[in-house]
């Protein structure tokens, strides 16, 4: 995707923070020693104030037992990555849409089931009904509207906006596949789930996801970036390598929110990791929902 393509650093140590934050130590007892020494010779490579780096937590038994940060937040001014470096999450962003649809289901004012059309007119009509869950499961067979970005000659640093997203994607003819024929990876569908909460609750996409998933669980350094000019405190910036031992700024300038767009700490992720325990958003009915797999029309089960 070309976001992913322009954010190729910073989302990889998005995508370690994860990892490794929300993984779950194992075990009867851990020797805490041992398991820092151990964690911090893994990424002891990235451990220098001239390179980038990561954050993460270990999680035992829903508790954080070890924390610490890697490498430089920005390699400008020699900021240090710490736990409460706030990081650019990319794709990782898609199962807090995911939630947010599910909560407006759990209080009816939404179904799986609806047609997409029926909260945003602006799409086309294809002949064929795109529902929700088909959003939800990358099987609506819209197009990628980074990719047709991408084809209409936008540099990889553009700004991008909700407008610029909804203007290309209402312009689209036809779709790649009949929907539910098959399984796509499709940033669309999720930047449209994000437009279809922000209309049916009345409130931004940010303001949303704020007051019923970040705020309930003390996520208070995480948000949807939906102003690219807005300043984010803590900031981790993304690089991308020039050479074997330098680094260039890979610049995100889109504002688009919901298949990508989220900014959060590791410590924030561990208190996200421990509402799939204690269900205090969503849930035991939600969180089962979030876990279920898309069904083909063929009857095969998704990825």
């Amino acid at each position: 995707m070309r976001r992913s393509k322009l954010n190729a650093i910073g989302r990889a140590i998005a995508v370690l923070t994860l990892a490794v934050g929300a993984g779950c130590v194992s075990g009867p007892s851990v020797n805490l020693a041992s398991l820092s020494r151990s964690i911090d010779e893994l990424f002891d490579k990235w451990n220098k104030s001239d390179s980038p780096g990561c954050a993460l937590v270990v999680i035992k038994e829903g508790k954080v037992i070890y924390e610490r940060g890697y490498g430089c937040a920005n390699l400008e001014y020699g900021i240090p990555i710490t736990p409460s470096s706030v990081f650019y999450i990319a794709s990782v962003s898609k199962q807090f849409t995911a939630m947010s649809v599910l909560l407006l289901v759990q209080e009816g004012k939404l179904s799986l089931d609806d047609d997409l059309r029926k909260y945003l007119a602006e799409i086309p009509d294809f002949g064929r009904v795109i529902t929700l869950r088909h959003l939800i499961h990358h099987t609506s067979g819209l197009r990628d509207y980074e990719e047709l970005l991408a084809m209409a000659g936008w540099r990889m640093d553009d700004v991008l906006t909700r407008e610029h997203m909804l203007n290309i994607v209402s312009h689209q003819k036809e779709l790649n596949f009949r929907p539910g024929d098959e399984y796509q990876y499709c940033n669309t569908g999720y930047c449209l789930l994000a437009e279809i909460v922000a209309r049916v609750s009345g409130q931004s996409f940010r303001e949303f996801t704020h007051a019923n998933i970040f705020e309930p669980l003390g996520m208070t350094n995480t948000h949807f970036h939906d102003d690219h000019e807005s300043i984010v405190r803590n900031r981790a910036y993304s690089y991308r390598p020039d050479g074997s031992k330098s680094s260039k700024n890979a610049f995100n300038n889109a504002s688009v929110v919901g298949g990508g767009g989220m900014y959060s700490t590791v410590e924030d992720l561990a208190k996200w990791v421990g509402n799939f325990d204690h269900g205090r958003v969503g849930g035991p009915e939600v969180l089962k929902q979030m876990h279920e797999r898309g069904v083909l029309n063929n009857g095969n089960t998704n990825r």
